[in-house]
């Protein structure tokens, strides 16, 4: 699936909990930006990208519970990770 994703010009991001990491992603598909959901403590031995921390967070504004989420880096490197999913296909 991977390759027929990048073979049409979308960028693959993996999404996953540490458990299906240790099963499926470890060793195999460890090059692809990973999205990990720990919602007990931050994934300290994986090289997440983004790390969802809980599904119950609280947004002022809005009045159900939502999912909050980190990425691992700076403003910049933000700024430089979200443009280049604005360069995939259309």
């Amino acid at each position: 699936m991977i390759d027929h994703l990048e073979s049409h010009g979308y960028r693959v991001m993996l999404y996953t909990n540490k458990n299906g990491f240790a099963r499926f992603v470890r060793g195999r598909l460890e090059g692809y930006p990973l999205w990990i959901c720990s919602l007990v403590d931050e994934p300290q031995e994986i090289g997440w990208t983004i790390w969802q921390g809980t599904h119950n967070g609280r947004i002022r504004g809005i009045d159900h519970p939502v999912d909050i989420n980190a990425f691992s880096g700076t403003a910049a490197d933000w700024e430089q990770f979200t443009s280049s999913c604005k360069d995939t296909a259309q």
